[in-house]
């Protein structure tokens, strides 16, 4: 026997349960508020249309199969060297300051080279530093 379930029953205890860890969260310090929204932020989302989104990718790939082969070039440079679930905003925010610091370290180890007036090598190796402690971060 199946059995209906009334989903705007559900709903509502959800936003009920919600509000009350809600109410609990905006009591504490501001810290722990902090390390609240990280861990929502960190946790994975399943996806809700993952099956189709398969199907999807496995018709795209018989296509491609069938297409004429696409020559990559040979120099192929990337930023990215961690792999991103594609729902953690939190991990993408990171991610791309990370390659925005690799970025501007090699734009300015290029003038530091460059450069031959002291303050100004001096202010570059400051920035240098800067961004490498962003991306040890």
């Amino acid at each position: 026997m199946v059995s209906d379930i009334n989903l705007s029953l559900l709903k509502s205890r959800l936003l009920k349960k919600r509000n009350k860890r809600w109410h609990k969260i905006k009591k504490n310090e501001h810290d722990s508020i902090k390390e609240e929204i990280q861990s929502l932020l960190l946790t994975p989302i399943p996806l809700q249309a993952s099956f189709s989104f398969q199907k999807n990718l496995s018709k795209l790939s018989t296509i491609l199969d069938k297409s004429v082969s696409i020559s990559c070039p040979s120099t192929f440079s990337t930023f990215y060297e961690y792999e991103i679930p594609s729902n953690a905003t939190a991990q993408k925010a990171v991610n791309e300051k990370i390659k925005n610091s690799k970025a501007k370290i090699i734009e300015f180890e290029f003038l530091f080279n460059l450069a031959t007036d002291i303050s100004i090598r001096n202010n570059l190796s400051i920035r240098i530093q800067e961004y490498k402690e962003i991306i040890n971060e």
